[in-house]
């Protein structure tokens, strides 16, 4: 199930990419894929996912474009790919300590000629 509202469109990338993979450290997060190029062939490609963090077992976008932070305090992070949309989707912790099941959308990407871009 979607979370969340979008504020901008769906991303696309993931219907003409495969091998999508969501990837994090300590310092970030980004998606890797191979993408066709308008040859056809497939290119290897990744893009940040910058500025999203747990905010009280909720996944939120910051009003800065820092580097995302969720990953510190939130497991089983993956992604939920339909040919529509894409979303982010996590076990993050509370205040608390307690944890609930979080989601946000992965908006505004898509492959150009075999790289992923975010639209304007």
């Amino acid at each position: 199930m979607r979370h969340g509202r979008c504020s901008r469109g769906p991303s696309s990338f993931q219907r003409s990419c495969s091998n999508i993979r969501l990837k994090w450290d300590d310092d970030g997060a980004w998606i890797t894929t191979n993408c066709r190029d308008r040859g056809g062939r497939n290119r290897r490609a990744s893009i940040d996912l910058p500025g999203i963090e747990n905010n009280d077992g909720r996944l939120m976008h910051s009003r800065r474009r820092a580097r995302s932070s969720f990953q510190r305090s939130c497991r089983d992070q993956h992604l939920n790919i339909d040919p529509n949309w894409v979303e982010l989707l996590a076990v993050c912790r509370d205040r608390r300590g307690r944890e609930h099941d979080a989601g946000i959308p992965v908006d505004n990407i898509a492959n150009i000629d075999g790289t992923q871009r975010r639209q304007r």
